[in-house]
C-alpha cells in the first residue's frame, strides 16, 4: 500500500513538474510565427528585454487574434509580456496590424507602423497606454472598430499632414479626430487643401547657428524660450558697410497673446545645450493648431515684417526661381566662395537663376523700383548683407565673425 502511494505520488509529482516546465517555457518565449493561417511564418516576432519593444517583421498580414475566455488578455503568443511590453515597432513588408494584436497590454506607450501597413484590425490596440502611433503610410489605412479603444487620454495618431483631412471624416477614423495629428514634411509642404487641427513639424538645426522657420501653427512663448531666441525682421540699413539686416529679438512682452506667430517669418538661433558644442545638431518638434484651412497665403509667400522697401517672406513648399530675380535674398547656412565675394554663414546673400528655398523657411525680399530697381540696376543692391540681432533689452551682436563694430570675441560667438 505504501509502495503504490508513494508511486501515485511519484506520478502526480512529474505530471506537476512537467506542466510547471512547459509554463515556464510559455513565459519565456521571446520569438515566434504571427502571419496569418497557412501563412504563419512568413510574419514573425521578436522581443527585446532589455528596451521592452516588440518587433514584427516579414512579408504579409499578420494573425486575427481575439480575448481570452476571461477577457484579459489578447489571445496572441506574446499576451505573457502584457504587463511590460512598452512598444511595439512594425518593420516594412508586414501588411496589417492583426485584431486584438496588442489590446490589454497595459505598459503599452508607442508604436512605430511601416509606409507597407494598409489595415489596422478591430481593437489592436484596445485597452492599453498608448500615447503615440506614427503611420506614415502615403494612403488612407483602413480601421477597425475600436482599434485605439480606452487608450491613453493624451494619445497621439500621427499621420501625414496631406492626409489630415481625409482621416479626419474616414470609417472609424473620425471617432479618434481631436487625437490626429499631421505630421509637416519638407516634400509636401503644406497646401491650401490641408484642413484645419493639430499639426507637428520636425528639423534638425544647429546649436547656435541661426536658421529661417515660418510655421503654420503659433507656439507657445514657454517653448519657444526653452530651445533659442527668435527674431522678426525690423529693416535694412544701407548706410552699413556692408549693408546690415536688423533682426529684433522676440520677447514675452511683444509676443502676440503669449507666442510666436502663425505664418510668420522668424530667424531662429538654438541654444548651445549642455553636452553640445558650437554647430552639434540638435532636433526640435514644433506643434500646434491650425484653426483656418485653405488660406490662400498658406501655399505661398507669407509676408511679415515690411519696411519700406523690404519684405521678410515665409514659405510652405519648395519654390525655385528659373529666371535671376534681382531682388532676392536667401539666407547663408554655410560659408562658401560667391567668387568676386566670400560668404559667411548668417549672410543674407543674393539669389541668381536656379535659386530654390525650402518650405518652412524664409527670405528676404527687396520691393521697390526708387531706391532699389530690379531691371536695369540691379547692381545698385549688394552681393550680401550682414545681420545685426537687436536683443530684447536693445543690445546689438552680429551673426557674422569680424563684422565691422565687433571685436573678434563678440563675433566669435555667432
Amino acid at each position: 500500500m505504501k509502495t503504490r502511494f508513494t508511486s501515485i505520488c511519484s506520478r502526480a509529482t512529474m505530471t506537476l513538474l512537467v506542466m510547471l516546465l512547459t509554463t515556464v517555457s510559455s513565459w519565456a518565449q521571446t520569438s515566434g510565427n504571427c502571419g496569418t493561417s497557412g501563412h504563419e511564418s512568413d510574419v514573425t516576432w521578436s522581443y527585446n528585454s532589455t528596451n521592452n519593444t516588440l518587433t514584427i517583421s516579414g512579408d504579409g498580414a499578420m494573425m486575427y487574434y481575439g480575448l481570452t475566455s476571461d477577457y484579459l488578455h489578447s489571445t496572441a503568443p506574446w499576451n505573457h509580456l502584457d504587463g511590460e511590453l512598452e512598444h511595439v515597432v512594425v518593420n516594412n513588408g508586414v501588411t496589417s496590424v492583426g485584431s486584438y494584436a496588442f489590446a490589454m497590454c497595459s505598459k503599452l506607450v508607442s508604436a512605430s507602423l511601416p509606409t507597407s501597413v494598409f489595415q489596422i484590425d478591430q481593437a489592436a490596440f484596445y485597452t492599453t497606454d498608448l500615447i503615440r502611433i506614427d503611420i506614415p503610410s502615403t494612403t488612407e489605412v483602413t480601421l477597425g472598430e475600436n482599434a485605439f479603444s480606452y487608450c491613453h487620454d493624451n494619445l497621439v495618431i500621427a499621420v501625414p499632414a496631406n492626409l489630415l483631412k481625409t482621416y479626419q471624416t474616414a470609417t472609424n477614423w473620425s471617432t479618434y479626430a481631436a487625437k490626429l495629428v499631421g505630421v509637416l514634411s519638407e516634400t509636401t509642404g503644406f497646401g491650401t487643401t490641408f484642413a484645419t487641427g493639430n499639426y507637428e513639424y520636425t528639423r534638425t538645426f544647429k546649436c547656435g547657428v541661426a536658421s529661417t522657420v515660418c510655421l503654420p501653427f503659433s507656439v507657445t512663448a514657454s517653448e519657444a524660450e526653452s530651445i533659442g531666441n527668435f527674431y522678426t525682421f525690423n529693416g535694412v540699413n544701407k548706410n552699413a558697410n556692408p549693408w546690415e539686416v536688423i533682426m529684433q529679438e522676440t520677447s514675452p512682452s511683444n509676443l502676440v497673446e503669449g507666442a510666436l506667430s502663425a505664418n510668420t517669418p522668424y530667424l531662429f538661433k538654438p541654444y548651445i545645450f549642455e553636452g553640445k558644442t558650437q554647430g552639434d545638431d540638435v532636433e526640435f518638434t514644433f506643434s500646434g493648431t491650425v484653426s483656418t484651412a485653405g488660406d490662400a497665403g498658406y501655399s505661398g509667400w507669407i509676408e511679415s515684417g515690411t519696411s519700406n522697401e523690404w519684405a521678410f517672406h515665409g514659405v510652405y513648399y519648395n519654390y525655385v526661381w528659373s529666371s535671376d530675380p534681382d531682388n532676392i535674398y536667401g539666407f547663408a547656412a554655410q560659408s562658401y566662395d560667391g567668387g568676386s565675394y566670400n560668404v559667411s554663414p548668417g549672410d543674407f546673400v543674393k539669389a541668381g537663376a536656379g535659386a530654390s528655398i525650402a518650405p518652412f523657411r524664409a527670405f528676404l525680399q527687396c520691393n521697390t523700383v526708387t531706391n532699389a530697381p530690379r531691371r536695369g540696376a540691379a547692381e545698385n543692391l549688394p552681393s550680401r548683407m550682414t545681420v545685426r540681432l537687436v536683443n530684447a533689452d536693445g543690445e546689438t551682436t552680429s551673426l557674422t565673425p569680424n563684422s565691422p563694430g565687433l571685436s573678434q570675441g563678440e563675433g566669435s560667438e555667432y
